[in-house]
């Protein structure tokens, strides 16, 4: 069990400070007490508040911000692996700490210099009350991975290998820059030059897009509705309408559209059979 980081006046190892006047009226000790007890409820809360996003922010915007299914699972195999190298260095750091503080304990009790002593128990404290601090972001993280993996799982019912990804990556890339150039259209009634250089790129001409977003822009200032599935449906017809481009952008440079399947981790392969 870890001992707890609340002090009281009769700790001895707060004996040597005990009569330091503090503001109130107050001893050292006393206002410590007040501070951690404030601390300490604090703390409970925020076991609320320990993970890097909400729900609702890892789903809307970390992930979810994505263009396509593919893309955001790219993004939690990515959110995941940085969690599990945290999740692995703090539980090793957690189990040293506490290792270590064992060994201090021990020392302590065969220690009989009182001062040589006092300083091995408040080693151990201190590497206690590290080791709660590091458990409550440790927690963080195991919620943050479970999230993930609630999410991950949702996506993963329509794509599973390496080459279902590089086949979504034509939609991705027009859905997203069409949207870029959508922003652009409501910001300054044009397509950014950095947009329109983007979307030649992929071979897609900028005028023909700029058409399709003013057309757009017409009826969605007439519509009263509130949410994005017209401008999802919009995308999605534009994605249909110029799927083509970048395979004949390609041809035209003398590079090959076809998926180089020999590079790619396969179904089973990819899941270790």
């Amino acid at each position: 069990m870890l001992k707890k980081n609340i002090t009281t006046k009769d700790n001895e190892m707060l004996s040597d400070i005990a009569n330091i006047k503090s503001f109130g009226n107050n001893t050292l000790v006393e206002n410590l007490v007040k501070a951690e007890t404030a601390i300490k409820k604090v703390e409970r809360e925020q076991k609320n508040y320990n993970h890097s996003h909400s729900q609702f922010a890892w789903k809307h915007f970390v992930i979810g911000g994505q263009h396509s299914s593919s893309r955001s699972i790219r993004q939690i195999a990515s959110e995941i692996q940085n969690k599990k190298m945290a999740l692995i260095e703090n539980k090793y750091k957690i189990i040293k700490d506490l290792t270590q503080a064992q060994i201090y304990d021990d020392e302590a009790r065969s220690e009989r210099n009182t001062y040589k002593k006092k300083l091995l128990i408040i080693k151990a404290d201190q590497l206690r009350v590290n080791i709660e601090n590091t458990i409550t972001y440790y927690e963080g993280a195991l919620k943050d991975v479970l999230t993930l993996s609630m999410i991950y799982d949702d996506l993963t019912k329509t794509f599973n290998t390496e080459e279902d990804f590089e086949k979504a990556e034509t939609e991705y890339w027009i859905r997203r820059l069409i949207n870029q150039a959508v922003w652009d259209f409501r910001e300054t009634g044009k397509i950014r030059i950095g947009d329109q250089e983007a979307l030649e790129q992929i071979g897609i001409n900028p005028t023909s897009v700029f058409h399709d977003i003013n057309n757009f822009m017409e009826k969605e200032w007439k519509s009263d509705d509130i949410t994005t599935d017209p401008l999802n449906k919009f995308l999605a017809e534009s994605a249909k309408k110029y799927k083509s481009c970048p395979m004949k952008a390609l041809e035209s440079k003398g590079i090959s559209f076809k998926i180089v399947k020999d590079s790619l981790f396969l179904g089973e392969e990819h899941n270790g059979s």
